[in-house]
C-alpha cells in the first residue's frame, strides 16, 4: 500500500493523509488539492531475477507515477505535481565534471532502476501545457534522521568510534540533506502557484564533501572521536569487490558531483543549510 499525504485547499486543519493503492482510488480526492509531492517509489530490496527485479523497478516508479499523473490530468485541481526523481535517471554513478539535466540513463547500459526512474520523469513531463507544472526533482543521497541505505551505513560506523581505513580517501561527492529538500519543495509551491514551466532539476547542498568530511561531521554529531587509518583507496576498492560490496565502491569512494545552476536560478533559491550543519542535524535529530 502507498501512502500519499497533501494538503487541502484551503482547509489546513483537516486531517490530509490518505491511503491508496493506485491512482483510481485518489482520483476523488484531487480537485481538493493545490499541488502533489510525489516521493513514492520502489528503491532497495532483495533481487530476486532480473526479471522480476526489472518489473517491480517499473511498476513502483514509472507505472505509479504514470497513475498519480493521469489522476491529476482528469481531476484538474492541482496546480503543481512535484516528483522526487534521483540523480539516478542520469545513469551516472561517478562524475568528477558536475553532472547536469541533460545526462539521460542509457538503455544499453543503466540499471533497471535507473531507466525506471527515467520513464517516471517523462510521465510527469507529459503535464506540461495541461494547466499543472510538473517539476522531476534529482537528488543524490539524500540524509536526514532515520535514513537507511548507505547512509545507515555510515552511520552505524561513525558511532561505534572504532579507527576506519578513509584516511586517504580524496572524493568530492554532492549530497542532499532533507532539510534542503523540503525548502526546496516548498519555494517551488510557491513559484508555481500562478502557473510555471514543466521541467527536471538537480538538487543538492552547496558544495562538495570527502568521505572522511562526511565521517568527521557524523562522528561530532554522535560525540565520537574520529580516527582515520591510511589505506590506499585501490586496496579498499579490491576488498569491497572480494565482500560482495561493489556498490560501495561508487557511493563511498567515487566522486558524484551535480550542477544546480538551473533550479537555483529558475526558482530563486539557494540552500539555507550547510552540509556539515546537515549532517550533525540529522544525528541530533535522531
Amino acid at each position: 500500500m502507498t501512502v500519499c499525504g497533501a494538503q487541502r485547499t484551503g482547509n489546513p486543519d483537516k486531517d490530509s493523509l490518505i491511503s491508496y493503492t493506485d491512482g483510481r482510488s485518489l482520483r476523488p480526492y484531487l480537485s481538493e488539492f493545490d499541488a502533489v509531492v510525489h516521493a513514492a517509489g520502489a528503491a532497495h530490496f532483495r533481487e530476486k531475477g532480473a526479471s522480476e527485479y526489472r518489473e517491480r523497478m517499473f511498476a513502483g516508479n514509472r507505472d505509479l507515477t504514470r497513475d498519480l499523473v493521469n489522476a491529476v490530468r482528469s481531476a484538474g485541481g492541482p496546480r503543481t505535481f512535484v516528483h522526487i526523481s534521483s540523480i539516478a535517471a542520469s545513469g551516472i554513478t561517478r562524475a568528477s565534471d558536475p553532472v547536469d539535466e541533460t545526462a539521460e540513463a542509457d538503455p544499453e547500459k543503466a540499471s533497471a532502476y535507473a531507466l525506471s526512474k527515467l520513464a517516471a520523469e517523462q510521465e510527469v513531463l507529459t503535464l506540461s501545457g495541461s494547466g499543472c507544472t510538473g517539476v522531476n526533482l534529482r537528488p543524490p543521497l539524500i540524509y536526514g534522521s532515520g535514513a537507511k541505505g548507505n547512509w545507515g551505513f555510515l552511520q552505524s560506523i561513525a558511532e561505534k568510534g572504532i579507527p576506519l581505513p578513509f584516511k586517504l580517501v580524496r572524493n568530492r561527492r554532492s549530497l542532499l540533506s532533507v532539510e534542503n529538500l523540503a525548502d526546496l519543495v516548498y519555494r517551488i509551491l510557491i513559484e508555481t502557484a500562478s502557473g510555471g514551466n514543466s521541467g527536471t532539476y538537480n538538487v543538492a547542498d552547496p558544495g562538495t564533501v570527502s568521505l572522511p568530511e562526511i565521517l568527521d561531521a557524523l562522528s561530532e554529531g554522535v560525540e565520537k572521536p574520529l580516527r582515520l587509518i591510511p589505506v590506499p583507496v585501490g586496496l579498499l576498492e579490491l576488498a569491497l569487490r572480494a565482500c560482495g560490496k561493489k556498490r560501495l565502491i561508487d557511493g563511498m569512494l567515487g566522486d558524484l558531483v551535480l550542477n544546480t545552476t538551473k533550479v537555483e536560478t529558475e526558482f530563486s533559491w539557494t540552500p539555507p543549510v550547510s552540509t556539515r550543519m546537515g549532517i550533525i542535524n540529522s544525528i541530533r535529530n535522531s
